[in-house]
């Protein structure tokens, strides 16, 4: 896998985390060869799950499609790089500039 993607909330409390585990858990379930979730992590008033993927955008949209209408989309934020890299590219929600994981 070449790519980091992270999907991302805010955090600003243990019930916006535990709120993580049934996202997380149905992407991990169907993401099936679009990618592999590598876990997740919180702190800084965010919660991430991170995934392995080739094809970023492909993970994104499959991740997307298996967690909408429970919510989740709500004040959601995705970007990715190469492992290896620094610097998080923002692929969503369209149009954002930037993205960066604390």
């Amino acid at each position: 896998m070449k790519y980091q993607l992270v999907l991302q909330w805010p955090c600003f409390s243990e019930a916006y985390y535990d709120r993580l585990m049934d996202p997380e858990a149905a992407i991990e379930a169907g993401l099936g060869e679009a990618g592999i979730v590598d876990g997740h992590d919180c702190g800084s008033f965010e919660t991430n799950i991170l995934i392995h993927a080739d094809e970023p955008g492909a993970a994104l949209a499959r991740a997307l499609s298996l967690i909408r209408g429970h919510g989740s989309l709500d004040h959601l934020a995705a970007g990715c790089r190469l492992f290896g890299g620094e610097d998080y590219i923002a692929i969503f929600p369209g149009g954002s500039k930037s993205f960066s994981v604390l």
